[in-house]
């Protein structure tokens, strides 16, 4: 795959463009983000090509257009892997979420959250064989802790 190169004015401007099918939007706009602090960016194309304007926000950035190129392709395939592996993972991080909050709230804000396929209440079963889950009032009342002896 070979892109295009442009130079144009004096300050420090130039083009890539970047197929669609290889670097999605959300992986290259990823990228361009990371770029901001000393380079603006216009974006634009069709539905085959993104082309990519790149303009050096001063005179006090001085990157080669080469090893500009160089890091942008490496940001831009890391951005693929990251997306890649959350879109395989989504599912779940949903679930770690939900599970967080949902251990959070009263017993009585659970079982209005528990129901089946149907739309009717389900019986929520957790397993917990160490009794971690029990709050510390349900488990040991209203003692008072025991304090240590000093020797």
């Amino acid at each position: 795959m070979k892109n295009k190169k442009k130079k144009t004015s004096k300050n420090s401007s130039f083009k890539l463009t970047l197929l669609l099918k290889r670097y999605p939007e959300e992986t290259v706009a990823l990228s361009c983000y990371k770029f901001l602090d000393n380079f603006y960016f216009k974006l634009a194309g069709d539905d085959k090509k993104i082309i990519v304007e790149v303009f050096s926000r001063g005179d006090e950035v001085k990157m080669s257009q080469k090893r500009f190129e160089e890091s942008f392709y490496t940001e831009l395939n890391h951005n693929l892997v990251r997306i890649s592996v959350a879109k395989e993972n989504k599912k779940l991080r949903e679930m770690i979420v939900f599970q967080s909050f949902f251990s959070a709230l009263p017993e009585r804000e659970k079982e209005k959250l528990i129901l089946d396929e149907k739309g009717e209440k389900e019986t929520f079963k957790f397993d917990d064989p160490l009794g971690i889950a029990v709050p510390w009032e349900k488990k040991y009342g209203d003692q008072p802790k025991k304090k240590k002896r000093q020797k």
